[in-house]
């Protein structure tokens, strides 16, 4: 179930329509939900011929280091510098919709004259952005993002399949929390159709310790 209706998917890809070089941003202390958000619209986005710039607030943690292998993901403040991000025309906030949970770029998404899109299924929020995709029911963005790339008829290329399956099953606890519901399993179950190897991904995350 979804809040979501086509016409607001719709009216998302009309927003952005203009873009060319987007800033990408999740909340501090990045969760699988909000990495697989980030780097899926990073890779949607390239494909569509946008630049497109991932930027954590902090550093990637250990569990995830497997998403390096599609390429670095700077970190603000030791990879790129707050006054980096005037050259891009618009950003794209993923996973949040707190400015408390946005704290070292609160202040710049303030007054950054700027085009603001928020994708985002928690119920606390503040006014960020013109425009808000919000949907509550949602057990992961990356549900979210994946409805919104089949509505407008993006490409889902390997890596952005693979980093929504790792949003969706991470903030499911792997399909055992609560949250976890039919679209959870029909969506994942059309990312392992479309070639994610969920075992694969498993291993990465939680079976890499040593004994």
């Amino acid at each position: 179930m979804t809040s979501l209706d086509a016409a607001a998917f719709h009216q998302a890809k009309q927003f952005i329509a203009d873009w060319r070089r987007v800033a990408l941003f999740s909340h501090e202390k990045p969760d699988g939900d909000a990495i697989g958000s980030l780097l899926a619209m990073r890779a949607t986005l390239r494909q569509l011929g946008l630049v497109a710039d991932a930027i954590l607030l902090d550093p990637l943690p250990d569990r995830y280091a497997f998403f390096l292998e599609g390429g670095s993901i700077p970190v603000l403040g030791k990879d790129i510098r707050l006054d980096d991000l005037a050259r891009h025309d618009a950003v794209m906030i993923l996973d949040t919709c707190s400015y408390s949970q946005l704290r070292p770029i609160a202040d710049w998404l303030r007054s950054a004259p700027i085009p603001k899109l928020v994708v985002d299924h928690h119920s606390t929020r503040d006014p960020i952005g013109e425009l808000q995709l919000i949907d509550e029911p949602a057990a992961a963005t990356c549900l979210i993002l994946y409805d919104w790339f089949r509505t407008a008829g993006w490409p889902i290329q390997d890596e952005a399949a693979r980093a929504l399956f790792v949003g969706i099953a991470t903030d499911t606890g792997w399909f055992r929390h609560s949250n976890t519901d039919q679209r959870a399993f029909a969506d994942c179950a059309d990312l392992v159709a479309r070639g994610v190897q969920s075992n694969t991904i498993y291993q990465a995350l939680y079976q890499r310790e040593s004994a």
